[in-house]
């Protein structure tokens, strides 16, 4: 698809904005990616649910009411989400949160949950990363606190890495034979029931509108509740991290997808080794920073 003209403005962003995201993990950011990426996103997600993408998911489960759906690696898929993460200015949002120049992109993804779904996104990290990284969470419809993303306010500060959980509930990385922990980091534990003692926790979430966006600490421990609106809620999510860093021993989910992304002679991503820069770009480009 075309290059587009629209940039992101990346200097409506404050200090404030910096600080409270370093403080409690996530930060909301009102109005900042405009209409016409909007419009690229929005459609990127109606082509992908009529021509879905091998890593599509419905995740609604027999019985249950509502749909549930969800697609990952869609910037490798779809040229509406490549040409959002390298033409929008995205980039530099991520960097600027990151106190960097440019964010080295990870993945992507979109869910989509229609009116009456139950099943929320289970508490999670969105671990696998060794050095610092980021989730930038867009809603392309309105959402109220009820249907938006939350947070545990200040739990990227925990110190604690968890295992990765599959969206039906069952554990992703069950121990794995061998050291599942980088240098100096503590082997991933069970993430604790938050739902169930809630009252003990710190949670944040916000009524967001297109065009909003959040900032979230990769290491905040975060979820969504289902959709009890009347409308469908669909919302896009680009990881960004700092350039250089590692795929940590416990990302073993990020290499089996990467063997799946991978055609003719797929190569495996060691763990505590780089990502290849031709598959996650490090942006924008110097020509454009």
């Amino acid at each position: 698809m075309p290059k587009l003209n629209d940039r992101l403005d990346v200097q409506s962003i404050s200090a404030q904005d910096v600080e409270n995201f370093n403080a409690n993990g996530a930060v909301c950011l009102r109005g900042i990616i405009s209409d016409q990426w909007l419009d690229v996103l929005g459609c990127g997600i109606e082509r992908g649910l009529k021509d879905p993408s091998p890593f599509q998911n419905v995740r609604t489960r027999p019985g249950h009411f509502g749909r549930y759906v969800t697609d990952t690696w869609v910037r490798h898929n779809f040229d509406e989400f490549r040409t959002f993460c390298d033409d929008s200015g995205i980039a530099k949002i991520a960097a600027r949160f990151l106190g960097l120049d440019q964010a080295q992109f990870l993945f992507d993804s979109w869910i989509a949950k229609y009116p009456g779904t139950m099943m929320r996104t289970p508490w999670h990290q969105d671990t696998g990363i060794h050095g610092i990284s980021l989730i930038i969470w867009i809603p392309l419809d309105p959402m109220a606190k009820d249907t938006s993303l939350e947070i545990v306010r200040g739990s990227h500060a925990w110190g604690r890495h968890y295992h990765s959980e599959r969206f039906d509930d069952v554990i992703a990385a069950a121990k794995a034979e061998g050291k599942r922990a980088a240098p100096g980091q503590r082997e991933p534990e069970r993430i604790p029931d938050i739902d169930r003692h809630r009252s003990e926790y710190d949670i944040i979430s916000w009524d967001v509108e297109p065009g909003d966006c959040l900032i979230v600490n990769a290491l905040s421990v975060h979820g969504a509740p289902g959709n009890y609106s009347t409308t469908p809620v669909r919302r896009y999510s680009c990881r960004w991290m700092e350039p250089g860093a590692l795929l940590a021993p416990h990302g073993d989910w990020i290499a089996e997808h990467l063997l799946q992304l991978s055609s003719g002679a797929p190569k495996l991503q060691g763990a505590m080794e780089p990502f290849d820069t031709t598959m996650f770009p490090v942006l924008p480009a110097k020509t454009d920073a």
